[in-house]
Formats: structure tokens, C-alpha cells, sequence
């Protein structure tokens, strides 16, 4: 008997160039929202209390919601700006800034509609919340989005312009290694590049001097 032939899935228009770049764009776009969260809450620590660090399993929770909606978002701008009736090139860093100033505007409203929800899983990992009902908070939490996604745009723009300024220029440099015509970078490079810039700013949001980072709230 013959076997059928297998064919490796494609989607349409996602060449590997281009998902090389949605993945390392995307990837790094999660972690600088996760990071200008944690960033603005220090920021809006009010007197005379002492902006400090969250516990390890807020900060994972909360900037793990932002990190998740900055992601999709930043996936989102690639898409966009990646066009695939155009010929494969590396966009120019104007283009790029351009882009970094629409996710420093849209990453606190999209991080801001995420966190209710965020919350919710909180309260249910620190027993503040019964297993039982979660899903009725769940379901409330997802109504409150609008006005948190409002709220935390609002308080959180100025965090999230910095944000988007190294968005733009991060990504800027991705774009320039997924589209080199150098042997093997664009097949490694991108990927080694997203994963060094995205661990050193989350780390530093999440681990650095709280005074200083205060600051930039």
C-alpha cells in the first residue's frame, strides 16, 4: 500500500521569515509590558509608604496578564507592518519608532483590561479567594476590563511611551537580523537577540533599585 505523502502545515502569508519576527517581536513586546507594569505600580506607591517589589507570586501573576495582552498586541503591529503582498525586507528605524509610539499608547490599555483578571487569579492563589468562586469573579472581572483598560491607560502612558521607545528600537534590530542576507543569522540571531533584551528589561524592572525605577512612573 502506498502512504500519503505529508505536507508540512502552512498559513497563508506566514513565511519563516515572518514568523521568526512575530515570534521575537512578540516575545519581546511581552516582556516590556510585564516590565512597565511592574514599573508603574512602584511609581504609584503613595507617601509615606516605600515603593518596593511585590511578592514573587504577584509579580508573576500581574505582570504575567500584561505580558500576555502586550504580546498579542505587539504580534498584532508585526502583522500589520509586515506586509505579505510586499517583498521581505527589514523596515527602517522612523518606521519602527512610529510603531513603538502606537504600542507605548495601546500596551497600558490593553495591560489595563488584563489585569482584573489577573487579579482574580491572584486572590485565588493567595486562598483570598475561594476555588468554588472563581468563575463568578472571573466573569466580573472581564465585565470590569473597559474601565481598567481606561484607568491604567491613563496612569500608565508615561511608563508606556518608555516602553514603546525601546519597543521601537528593539525591534527595529530584530526586524535588521530576521531579514540579514549573513549565513544563519536570521535563522538564530532574532531569537537570541529577543530573549537578551527581553530578559534584561523585565529583569531590571522586576529585580532593579525600586527608587530609581520610581521614577520613571
Amino acid at each position: 500500500m502506498t502512504q500519503a505523502r505529508q505536507y508540512p502545515i502552512r498559513i497563508e502569508g506566514i513565511t519563516p521569515r515572518r514568523l521568526r519576527l512575530l515570534v521575537s517581536v512578540g516575545l519581546y513586546g511581552a516582556a516590556l509590558g510585564g516590565a512597565a507594569l511592574l514599573v508603574n505600580f512602584l511609581a504609584r506607591t503613595d507617601p509615606p509608604h516605600v515603593p518596593q517589589h511585590m511578592p514573587v507570586d504577584a509579580t508573576i501573576l500581574l505582570s504575567g496578564g500584561a505580558a500576555s495582552a502586550s504580546g498579542i498586541l505587539a504580534v498584532l503591529m508585526t502583522l500589520w507592518m509586515s506586509n505579505p503582498s510586499e517583498r521581505e525586507r527589514a523596515r527602517g528605524l522612523l518606521i519602527w519608532l512610529l510603531a513603538g509610539f502606537g504600542f507605548g499608547v495601546l500596551s497600558p490599555v490593553a495591560t489595563g483590561a488584563a489585569l482584573p483578571l489577573a487579579m482574580v487569579f491572584l486572590a485565588t492563589q493567595n486562598g483570598d479567594l475561594p476555588s468554588s468562586d472563581f468563575l463568578v469573579h472571573a466573569t466580573s472581572a472581564i465585565l470590569q476590563a473597559p474601565s481598567s483598560a481606561f484607568t491604567h491607560g491613563v496612569f500608565g502612558l508615561f511608563t508606556g511611551l518608555m516602553a514603546g521607545g525601546l519597543f521601537g528600537i528593539g525591534s527595529w534590530v530584530l526586524d535588521w537580523a530576521t531579514h540579514s542576507s549573513t549565513p544563519k543569522v536570521p535563522a538564530y540571531v532574532p531569537y537570541v537577540l529577543a530573549a537578551i533584551l527581553s530578559g534584561l528589561f523585565y529583569g531590571v524592572a522586576a529585580f532593579g533599585p525600586v527608587e530609581t525605577l520610581a521614577r520613571f512612573g
